[in-house]
């Protein structure tokens, strides 16, 4: 899987055992599970730049609630 898919699953494990508080926290990304996919700018970067990390979130977090 791409760094972008791996880091939604991740982000999807932490709001299911963390909830979502967490999931919207950057510094998730200098935490296990994330961490392991790579470093915050790698993953930052791997979703075009803070922006995109932020869309992805926010879409995310819309498909949980739409469910």
């Amino acid at each position: 899987p791409s760094i972008m898919e791996s880091v939604l699953r991740a982000l999807l494990k932490v709001y299911e055992s963390e909830g979502p508080a967490e999931m919207e926290d950057v510094q998730i990304l200098k935490l296990r599970p994330i961490a392991e996919i790579g470093t915050a700018v790698e993953v930052i970067g791997a979703f075009g730049g803070r922006r995109g990390y932020d869309t992805a979130l926010t879409k995310l977090t819309e498909e949980i609630y739409a469910s």
